[in-house]
């Protein structure tokens, strides 16, 4: 099953990544790591934003997105409304819906020009320059993209993995190219310091492989919600930031995977009643696996739903040598004193 399941995740990054089939890259299409992405940082003209799909305060990356608007950021992006149909619709009113409340108070009380709307329909854009993020359920990506085009969105941005099929992305990058928008993927990892760090030491280290952990911070009685809330898996939803890691510099492919080896004893997968619809949605709180390459690489990906840090860890020839880097705490460093410990190979950025 992880094995038909990550050749699946793998078959969408030929649109997500900005390559059709055919090899080409058209100029519509783009990933977070590229100069053109992250000239978005810099002066000029400033851009509105809109976010479509905030979700919950402190835990949906819409939610995180719009602070680094409001905190400044993003140099040249205003974030001028934002669209959330379910905390300002039908879910208002749920222990999540008042926190919900809380932050749209905090918004306006911080910037009284931001918009916010219940209903996509009933925003428009007011400059030409409008980039939209949207942040929301995978499965509502495809009609929420198709609609913020059609209302003349210059450049829009989409949350990882940006559609559930591989075909619905590829109809997304036609219907961008035939109106001329430009259209991002955030894969924040691919320029992260603790990916760097851990590739350069694999690259100076013969016969070292890498193992990618990804760590979320649910409670295990979140999970039911979590299950539902992301109803596209573990895979496509979580530790996609880490297949991206793989296609990028390991140049795993769909026609390049030789093994998938599953670990089974580090996995688990779970059917749980999610709390809205009382649906069951079957996945994994924790999956692992192994992948190796016809070109002779191998790259471990473990992704955990209740736990707290990322890292990549570097297994060595030498059995007692481990180098291990993590992503930074919100706010903070972290020591090299404080990663996994082993000798004179161990950091963290």
């Amino acid at each position: 099953m992880v094995r038909s399941l990550l050749l699946l995740c793998l078959g969408a990054f030929a649109p997500a990544l900005g390559e059709l089939r055919d090899g080409a890259r058209p100029a519509a299409w783009s990933h977070v790591g590229s100069s053109k992405v992250l000239r978005m940082r810099g002066g000029g003209e400033t851009t509105d934003m809109v976010i479509v799909g905030c979700g919950v305060p402190k835990r949906g990356m819409g939610w995180y997105h719009s602070t680094q608007l409001l905190d400044g950021m993003i140099n040249n992006g205003r974030l001028s409304a934002v669209v959330e149909p379910y905390f300002l619709g039908p879910g208002k009113d749920s222990p999540p819906g008042k926190l919900f409340n809380e932050y749209v108070e905090a918004t306006k009380a911080k910037d009284s020009s931001v918009k916010f709307f219940s209903n996509l329909k009933d925003w428009n854009p007011e400059k030409k320059n409008t980039c939209a993020l949207i942040a929301g359920r995978t499965a509502d990506n495809p009609r929420i993209f198709k609609e913020l085009v059609d209302k003349g969105c210059t450049h829009i941005y989409l949350e990882k993995p940006g559609a559930p099929t591989v075909a619905e992305l590829e109809e997304m990058m036609r219907y961008a190219n035939e109106k001329g928008v430009k259209v991002y993927v955030g894969y924040n990892k691919n320029v992260t310091k603790y990916v760097r760090l851990a590739l350069e030491f694999q690259n100076a280290t013969p016969g070292a492989s890498t193992m990618f952990v990804h760590n979320n911070a649910y409670k295990e009685e979140e999970l039911p919600e979590c299950f539902e809330r992301n109803a596209e898996g573990i895979l496509k939803n979580m530790a996609i930031h880490e297949l991206a890691l793989l296609v990028t510099y390991y140049n795993v492919k769909v026609d390049t995977v030789k093994e998938v080896i599953p670990d089974m004893e580090y996995s688990r997968r779970l059917t749980l009643n999610g709390p809205s619809s009382g649906k069951p949605f079957t996945d994994f709180s924790r999956v692992g696996f192994t992948v190796k390459t016809t070109e002779g690489k191998t790259v471990t990906v473990r992704a955990d739903r209740c736990v707290r840090r990322d890292a990549a860890r570097l297994m060595c020839p030498i059995p007692t040598s481990t180098y291990s880097t993590t992503a930074p705490r919100s706010g903070r460093r972290r020591s090299p004193a404080g990663a996994l410990p082993a000798p004179k190979c161990s950091a963290a950025c």
